[in-house]
């Protein structure tokens, strides 16, 4: 599958289908866009190669299609997890159903960014796996542009130059997004004479409920969080913040864990050392570090 255009040879065109609606037949949802035979010039042009969770994969680029495609063989090599249930259904306009095994979300990386992508799964061995409009543009893969340039009376193209932010923020895209992870990871060293505690689940208001499962859900999806159904030593408690924005904070309630872990020691620097070191300095700057606790991570037996 590929961008679909006036170039292209199109075998055929492929919708999904809301399977719970009266009439899957007549009301369409997602549209996939066009089937390449893969002869278009333009074919390779429109490729791109992606890692998904551990492994390379090459799509292709299709801006009519409203959600992302992987047949079920690709699918294997990168996830053992079996698909969960889709409600979407593939059909092409002749009428030819194209099966829709279930749907996942994978974690698809590019440009040192982490992002939860979700995917059809379909039993077409052998395809090219397809990313839709709304992904590419979520990747960055493509830029929607509403003017190319203007030009003044006497046809000289007239550009407004970008403020020294705008310009820092463009050749430094890649470090404004996304969650970003420190080399290596973080070993806890815990007092083995402190006995383990299990607190119970705290009771979480009900007009938080869907706002805390939709943020556990997308710090699952960037890897910030792993789902843990085996019983653990420790247990702690989670505390939820509601931020100015409307959104929810979920923090962790670590006071029993606190005790028993055997603290790092490090010499901080004073003030007048500091202070010593910028001697000269003309240049100053204030950086976020957006989730900055989550830039480290724990290994195996400290997430835990």
């Amino acid at each position: 599958m590929c961008l679909a255009s006036a170039n292209h040879k199109i075998q055929s065109k492929v919708d999904a289908v809301d399977a719970n609606s009266e009439s899957s037949e007549d009301k369409f949802g997602f549209f996939i866009g066009a089937i390449d035979n893969g002869e278009s010039k333009f074919s390779k042009e429109w490729n791109v190669e992606l890692k998904v969770e551990d492994l390379e994969v090459k799509f292709k680029v299709d801006t009519g299609a409203q959600c992302n495609v992987m047949p079920l063989d690709i699918y294997q090599r990168i996830s053992n997890k079996k698909p969960a249930k889709s409600s979407a259904k593939l059909m092409s306009y002749s009428g030819h159903r194209i099966k829709t095994i279930g749907k996942n979300t994978l974690i698809v990386s590019h440009k040192r960014q982490l992002h939860p992508v979700e995917f059809q799964i379909t039993n077409q061995t052998g395809a090219t796996p397809l990313l839709g409009l709304q992904t590419c543009l979520e990747l960055e893969l493509l830029k929607r542009v509403y003017a190319i340039n203007t030009e003044d009376e006497r046809n000289e193209k007239v550009q407004t130059p970008m403020t020294e932010a705008e310009q820092i923020m463009a050749d430094y895209a890649d470090v404004f997004k996304g969650l970003c992870c420190l080399d290596g990871s973080y070993h806890i060293k815990i007092d083995k004479s402190v006995n383990p505690v299990v607190h119970p689940p705290r009771k979480v208001p009900f007009a938080l409920k869907d706002q805390l499962k939709t943020e556990l859900d997308r710090m699952e999806n960037i890897g910030a969080i792993t789902k843990v159904t085996e019983p653990t030593e420790w247990v702690n408690s989670i505390v939820i913040t509601e931020k100015k924005n409307g959104k929810v904070r979920v923090c962790l309630d670590p006071r029993d864990l606190n005790k028993a872990i055997k603290q790092e020691h490090y010499l901080m620097k004073t003030v007048e050392e500091i202070a010593a070191q910028l001697h000269g300095a003309t240049i100053f700057s204030t950086l976020d570090a957006s989730s900055g606790f989550w830039h480290v991570k724990l290994d195996e037996p400290s997430s835990k």
